[in-house]
């Protein structure tokens, strides 16, 4: 992969490293659910909605940026490599157009819902599934740090179809709370407990009460955390990060 692949693969990523935003004009919500007890909200419909004028903003933003002078090629020994920094971030003010990305993203079945007043989006993945049932199990995947949802973009639409005559799995993509179109949390303390629980009311608002969970990184902690409070939910826990194991129970 060279450097204007590896960019625009980290673009496509529709800004996946940054936190999330409140009250943001960027993702256009095309309904709205009641509000429902305990400032929660049920999961509705979405778009994507950067307009041109906001990227012509960013690439003024881009134009203004002071370089720093570089007495001599540091490579990678004090951090980024200047010369490859440049180089990529005149890629993504000159040739990376975001409109394409914006429309295949748009694609995706995206759905934001309030959790304790604080909005949650999440992907949903099953209108591939021709045969899905009401038998097809629902499927919570969770990315971690850096990372977004966009990380299960090859393998969540074959975990829903299903092969041989399977139905294949309802997969289940949350941004995380503070990650891309999710609402960065409004009061302190969001820890893996806390996105525990927002996470099992969200799949509990999308109508699963019981679920398998998938997880990496700080989703594998915030999974292992989920079995830990939801045993009567989640019927399954796989992890691509293991941290340890708990203690086993006194006696």
């Amino acid at each position: 992969m060279n450097r204007r692949q590896a960019v625009g693969s980290l673009l496509g990523a529709a800004g996946a490293l940054g936190l999330g935003f409140r009250g943001s004009p960027r993702a256009r919500v095309t309904s709205e659910g009641p509000d429902l007890q305990g400032g929660s909200r049920l999961f509705e419909p979405f778009e994507i909605d950067f307009s041109i004028e906001e990227i012509e903003d960013l690439h003024r933003r881009i134009d203004s940026v002071k370089w720093p002078e570089m007495p001599f090629d540091t490579g990678w020994s004090a951090g980024t490599a200047d010369r490859i920094l440049r180089d990529l971030v005149a890629y993504w003010r000159n040739e990376y157009d975001w409109f394409p990305v914006q429309a295949a993203l748009n694609e995706l079945t995206h759905l934001r819902g309030s959790i304790e007043g604080d909005l949650l989006h999440c992907v949903i993945y099953d209108r591939d599934n021709e045969e899905a049932t009401e038998s097809s199990f629902p499927l919570l995947l969770l990315h971690g740090w850096p990372g977004s949802f966009y990380e299960f973009h090859e393998a969540a639409p074959r975990l829903s179809r299903g092969v041989d005559g399977d139905p294949g799995f309802k997969v289940v993509v949350p941004s995380l709370p503070g990650y891309v179109f999710s609402d960065a949390p409004s009061e302190i303390g969001m820890g893996p407990g806390r996105m525990a629980e927002r996470l099992h009311q969200m799949m509990l608002l999308l109508g699963h009460e019981r679920y398998g969970v998938q997880g990496g990184d700080w989703g594998a902690i915030i999974a292992t955390e989920m079995a830990r409070m939801y045993p009567d939910s989640l019927v399954g826990l796989h992890l691509n990060f293991v941290f340890g194991a708990p203690s086993p129970p006194a006696g």
